[in-house]
C-alpha cells in the first residue's frame, strides 16, 4: 500500500460578507495550509486526506458565529482545491452544493474509489493479525483498525462495533489480550 505523497497548498479564504445575513459575521479571510491529496485510489489515502482536512475544519468558525450554510460551502470548496487528480476534479466541480463537509466527504468516496472497494479494504483488514502478538505492534494495531473502520464508517456496510470487537480478540494473542484486559481493570480502579 503506497503512502502517497503530501504537499502543502497554500488556499486563500476569501470573504463574503456580501453573501451573508446581518447577525452573522464575515467569512475568515486568513490563509490555511491544506494537504494535497495526490492521485490515487487507494482508500485509505483518500480516508486520511479527508481526516486531515476535517481536523483542519473543526478550527474554521473558531468560536465565531458565522452563516452554517456558508460555512460548510466554504470547506467544500477549500476541500476541492486539495485535489489534484482528474477524476477528483471531475467530482469537485459537480458536487458543489452538498450540504455538509461530512456528506460531500462521504459522496467523494463513493464517487472516486473503484469498484469492490469495500470488500478490498474488509479483507485488508484480516492482514492486520500480526500486528496484534506482541506489544511493540499493538499501538500501530489500533491506528490501522481505527482507519479502516472510519473508512468503511460512511459505506452502506458500514462495521459494526461488535464486528469490530470480535476481531480484535480473534486476532490478538491471548497473552497480550490478557495484558490489555488487565492494565484496562487497573485503570478503572
Amino acid at each position: 500500500m503506497g503512502k502517497g505523497t503530501e504537499a502543502n497548498l497554500e488556499a486563500e479564504v476569501t470573504s463574503t460578507s456580501s453573501e451573508t445575513l446581518s447577525h452573522y459575521e464575515a467569512l475568515p479571510t486568513y490563509k490555511l495550509n491544506l494537504p494535497t491529496l495526490p492521485p490515487t485510489k487507494d482508500p485509505l489515502i483518500i480516508q486520511n486526506h479527508l481526516d486531515k482536512l476535517a481536523v483542519q475544519f473543526k478550527g474554521l468558525a473558531n468560536g465565531r458565529k458565522y452563516d452554517p450554510i456558508l460555512l460548510e460551502r466554504h470547506k467544500i470548496h477549500l476541500a476541492a482545491q486539495t485535489l489534484s487528480a482528474p477524476e477528483h476534479i471531475t467530482y469537485a466541480k459537480t458536487a458543489k452544493n452538498q450540504l455538509t463537509f461530512q456528506e460531500w466527504a462521504a459522496r467523494f468516496k463513493e464517487a472516486v474509489l473503484p469498484y469492490g472497494w469495500i470488500t478490498t479494504a474488509e479483507r485488508n483488514m484480516a492482514t492486520l493479525a500480526p500486528l496484534a502478538q506482541n506489544l511493540a505492534t499493538i499501538p500501530c494495531f489500533v491506528d490501522k483498525v481505527r482507519s479502516y473502520v472510519a473508512l468503511l464508517e460512511d459505506a452502506d456496510s458500514a462495521l459494526p462495533d461488535t464486528y469490530v470487537a470480535a476481531f480484535v480478540r480473534q486476532n490478538m494473542h491471548p497473552t497480550v489480550h490478557a495484558d490489555m484486559e488487565r492494565d484496562h481493570t487497573e485503570k478503572e480502579l
